[in-house]
């Protein structure tokens, strides 16, 4: 999945980056690759600048 940026371990959850940070990229990260509470996408809606 191209909208991976990155992912790592938190105290209680997984963080995950996503390049774009929506909930339908989140609700595709969820049905495509894992489903799980413990994955946290954080609160940012929006798309990350790669310049």
């Amino acid at each position: 999945m191209l909208n991976v940026l990155g992912f790592g371990l938190k105290t209680n959850s997984i963080g995950a980056s996503l390049r774009w940070n929506t909930k339908e990229k989140q609700q595709e990260f969820r049905k495509y690759i894992y489903n799980s509470p413990a994955i946290n996408f954080g609160n940012h809606l929006a798309p990350v600048i790669d310049n």
